[in-house]
């Protein structure tokens, strides 16, 4: 069993949004449970689907992976209707919720040992308008820095993988890590705010949240985590290395 809230209110899209993919990671959980708290079911013009804790078994130990079957969520996908624990869920969030989803939001951190500098990953799978309307929602996120997954980096079992299979528009994100920090937080919430508000499933949000834009973001194409990164450990950047930029 994991917690799903629902809120619906007219004909809008379905935004999905994702938290505790992996146990450890505490700012999707701590963000996907804000929003509950903060959204009136009349501020919607759509549908929101809030998953705080995906990987509920993780969750509930603090740790990245389900002690059921010690399965990693954002590996198993397609899954397996009467599969292992992880891929019962697996299956479920493909099949059923991103069916019905425009938008798919994930939210990740670094977990205990690694701070992450706000980024969101867009598929560089995505093409042609849906590619430009991703583009234009990640900007609305306004999370520092943004950058398409390229093809070495890329894995059919992800969520990310799953959302392209189901012509589903995905964001990523990478949010902090190590000990939780309060302004990070805060300024990924109002991020998800704009976001849901552009997307045009929140028709009704504080003007103090849709007007704090950042001045610039970036899309970016990465090469392969394992040979360029761009996170940074506790100590400071590690490194940090961009190609080309997409405009």
């Amino acid at each position: 069993m994991i917690p799903i809230s629902s809120i619906r209110n007219g004909d809008g899209p379905c935004v999905v949004v994702i938290g505790g993919c992996h146990g450890d990671e505490y700012e999707g959980q701590f963000l996907a449970r804000r929003l509950l708290d903060t959204v009136e079911v009349e501020s919607l013009c759509g549908q929101l689907i809030v998953l705080p804790a995906a990987n509920a078994e993780a969750v509930r130990v603090g740790q990245r992976f389900s002690p059921a079957d010690n399965g990693n969520l954002n590996t198993v996908f397609p899954g397996k209707e009467k599969g292992t624990a992880t891929e019962c869920v697996a299956h479920f969030i493909e099949t059923v919720l991103m069916s019905r989803a425009e938008l798919v939001v994930d939210i990740h951190g670094g977990g205990r040992h690694v701070n992450y500098f706000s980024s969101a990953m867009i598929s560089g799978a995505v093409s042609g308008d849906r590619r430009s309307r991703v583009i234009e929602l990640t900007k609305a996120l306004g999370l520092p820095v943004a950058f398409f997954v390229d093809e070495e980096d890329y894995s059919s079992s992800s969520l990310l993988g799953a959302c392209d299979r189901a012509g589903v528009m995905n964001i990523s994100a990478e949010i902090g890590g190590g000990t939780v920090d309060v302004p990070t937080l805060d300024e990924a919430h109002k991020g998800l705010m704009r976001l849901l508000h552009r997307v045009g499933v929140l028709c009704d949000a504080p003007q103090r949240l849709l007007q704090t834009l950042p001045s610039c973001v970036d899309c970016r194409s990465v090469q392969p985590f394992s040979r360029q990164r761009a996170v940074c450990s506790n100590r400071g950047f590690e490194s940090v290395t961009v190609s080309r930029k997409i405009n």
